[in-house]
C-alpha cells in the first residue's frame, strides 16, 4: 500500500512576484557636474538677461535630470507614465483657460486665444511665401517673416503634441510615441524662453503652459541625443533673442 506524500509550501518564503521594485533616484558624479554646470549656467544667464530667463533655465535643468536617470524611480511602470501624461494634459487645458497676458488697456488675453493667434499667424504667414505677396517684396522683409514662422510652427507644434498627449498612452502600450515627448522637448525650449528680453510680466496661464510641456517630459526617460537637440534649440533662441 502506497502512503500519500504531502507536499507542505510555506507562502512565507514566496517571492512576492505581484510587487514591483521601485528604483532609486541615482545620483552619479556625472549627473552632479551637469546639475552644478547647469546651475551656475542658470544664474550667469539669469545676471546677464535678467529674471525672465528663469523658466528656460529651469526647464533645461528639469531635462537633464531626466537624461541623467533621476527621475527614473517615478517612470518605472506603464501607469506612472500614464499618470504623468494626463497631468501635462489636464494642466495644458488649464492653461487654455486662464489669462496668459495682457494686452491694450490691461485687457486679459487668454491661452485659448495665444493658440489661436498662433495657429493663424502661420497659416498667414504661409500663405504669404505661397502667393509671393507683393507687400512682401516690396518691404523686403523676409528675415522678420522667416522669424515669425519659425516661432509660431515650434508653438503650434507643441501644442498640437500636447493636445494628442493621451494618445501617448495608447501608444506607449504598443512600444511607440515615443516622439511625442521628443517633440516636446525640443518645441517646449522656444516656450520657456519665449519671454527672454520681453519686460511684460507674464500671467498664470503662460506658467502653466510651461509646467504642462515640462510634465509632459518627465513622462520617459529622456534620450540624450534628444537633451543635445535642446541645447542647441536653446542656443538659437539665445542668439535670435539677442537679434531681435
Amino acid at each position: 500500500m502506497k502512503t500519500p506524500v504531502t507536499v507542505i509550501s510555506s507562502t512565507a518564503e514566496e517571492p512576492p512576484f505581484d510587487r514591483v521594485a521601485t528604483p532609486r533616484p541615482q545620483f552619479s558624479i556625472r549627473f552632479l557636474l551637469l546639475l552644478t554646470t547647469a546651475v551656475a549656467a542658470a544664474l550667469g544667464l539669469a545676471l546677464a538677461k535678467g529674471w525672465n530667463t528663469l523658466p528656460l533655465s529651469l526647464g533645461l535643468i528639469w531635462a537633464t535630470m531626466n537624461a541623467a536617470g533621476v527621475l527614473r524611480f517615478v517612470q518605472h511602470t506603464p501607469r506612472a507614465r500614464s499618470n504623468w501624461i494626463w497631468l501635462a494634459w489636464l494642466l495644458f487645458l488649464l492653461s487654455l483657460c486662464l489669462p496668459a497676458a495682457k494686452g491694450c488697456n490691461n485687457e486679459l488675453i487668454y491661452g485659448w486665444e495665444v493658440a489661436t493667434a498662433s495657429a493663424m499667424a502661420e497659416a498667414e504667414g504661409i500663405y504669404k511665401v505661397a502667393t509671393w505677396d507683393e507687400e512682401l517684396q516690396q518691404e523686403q522683409n523676409w528675415g522678420n517673416l522667416g522669424r515669425q514662422i519659425y516661432v509660431v510652427t515650434m508653438i503650434n507644434l507643441c501644442n498640437l503634441a500636447l493636445i494628442l498627449a493621451p494618445l501617448a498612452i495608447v501608444l506607449f502600450h504598443y512600444d511607440r510615441g515615443y516622439w511625442m515627448t521628443n517633440l516636446v522637448a525640443v518645441t517646449a525650449v522656444l516656450a520657456w524662453a519665449f519671454i527672454v528680453g520681453d519686460n511684460h510680466m507674464p500671467m498664470s496661464g503662460y506658467f502653466v503652459w510651461c509646467l504642462s510641456s515640462a510634465v509632459m517630459i518627465a513622462a520617459r526617460p529622456l534620450p540624450w541625443s534628444i537633451w543635445g537637440l535642446m541645447m542647441v534649440h536653446a542656443g538659437l533662441v539665445l542668439m535670435l533673442s539677442q537679434r531681435s
